[in-house]
């Protein structure tokens, strides 16, 4: 170490922040990150459409296993019997619904959760309409994602089919 740097020496003395130069984005480096940022988000937003896309397909087969589930339960429940497509076990006429027209998804549903809706038509599409639960498991979230619920209907609705030929 020389004698002229020595940690007294002045020219080692580190300059004030006030005397140091302020320097400022220019207004091409501002619109260099922007660009940059806006060429990230355009990458990453099909990625999460894809993957809400899939979120929702994943919850549509989870729905689908748990009718499933509760197609087995129900048939073991009524000595190995499955109901029909469209049944009503109940001895009521609804307005416009003949005795024996009940969709098998209402059926299910209220087999599954213990809740049963009202058997007249105007209550049991309002309580249908309004239980969400309901709702989301009676529909396809995919095509509710595209095109809204359909409503309900005092009969119970649902995207998904049974076939009409059993034993």
């Amino acid at each position: 170490m020389n004698d002229d740097q020595t940690p007294c020496n002045p020219s080692f003395v580190i300059e004030p922040l006030s005397s140091m130069n302020n320097h400022t984005f220019t207004l091409i480096e501002l619109l260099v990150v922007v660009t940059i940022l806006g060429i990230l988000a355009a990458l990453l937003l099909p990625s999460l459409s894809r993957a809400r896309t899939f979120a929702r397909v994943t919850q549509t087969r989870n729905n689908l296993k748990q009718l499933g589930t509760t197609a087995v339960l129900y048939a073991d429940d009524y000595d190995g019997m499955m109901c029909k497509v469209d049944h009503n076990p109940y001895a009521c006429q609804v307005k416009g619904v003949a005795p024996g027209e009940v969709n098998w998804g209402r059926i299910f549903y209220e087999h599954m959760t213990g809740r049963k809706f009202a058997w007249r038509d105007v209550t049991a599409k309002t309580e249908m309409d309004n239980d969400p639960t309901y709702r989301k498991m009676m529909f396809c979230e995919v095509l509710v994602s595209r095109y809204g619920y359909p409503g309900a209907h005092e009969m119970g609705r649902s995207h998904f089919k049974m076939n009409v030929y059993y034993r």
